[in-house]
């Protein structure tokens, strides 16, 4: 992005997975389901709802060694487009009820997430679709943020193709819990997978 040191990360494949399944998981209250996409996740709670497709809500990631928690305030859209596609749209505010500094996390700045998500067959396949641009805040430079969000793309993407296929049964709200143990951020993808990230 012109401007901007940190670089907006690009990325499409298409997965084995029905594209219900992928929105269900972007709507998930479930951190053992959240933590199968987003390993980085500790906790969450829904601040606001604003209406049948708008809501704000609070997250945290983990800390890590010389890393310290991150937390965001976001204002979460999920829209159906005429075509079909499902769009989940992400961009960070300020909320009352989550100010700056709580808990001792650092405010990390979601400056653009979006996902699209597009049926294609009656196979159970979608294309997947993000656009991920983050501030994650603190003193880390930004050529080690570009580094380490481009390196977990393509994890990523193969994190939510699995996660959809698996069950939903068990999708209840168990945020506030903090009970499991630090899960790794970076992972090396093994396999190969139809996508290329790009940097902007």
């Amino acid at each position: 992005v012109k401007g901007s040191k940190l670089k907006q990360i690009r990325g499409r494949a298409r997965i084995k997975a029905d594209a219900e399944n992928v929105l269900k998981l972007f709507q998930s209250s479930s951190v053992n389901k959240i933590r199968e996409f987003n390993p980085m996740y500790a906790d969450g709670e829904d601040l606001e709802k604003v209406n049948g497709y708008t809501k704000i809500s609070w997250s945290k990631t983990h800390g890590v060694p010389f890393f310290s928690a991150r937390d965001f305030v976001t204002f979460v859209q999920l829209l159906r487009t005429t075509k079909g596609d499902i769009l989940i749209l992400n961009k960070s505010t300020d909320h009352p009820k989550c100010p700056s500094g709580l808990g001792g996390c650092v405010r990390a700045n979601m400056i653009l997430g979006a996902n699209c998500v597009t049926p294609l067959n009656q196979n159970g396949e979608c294309e997947f679709t993000f656009v991920q641009h983050v501030d994650v805040g603190g003193a880390l430079p930004a050529w080690l943020i570009n580094k380490i969000m481009l390196s977990d793309s393509v994890s990523f993407i193969k994190r939510i193709e699995k996660a959809a296929q698996t069950s939903f049964n068990n999708d209840i709200d168990d945020r506030r819990s903090r009970s499991i143990p630090i899960t790794r951020f970076l992972r090396q993808s093994q396999n190969e997978i139809s996508l290329r990230p790009k940097l902007i």
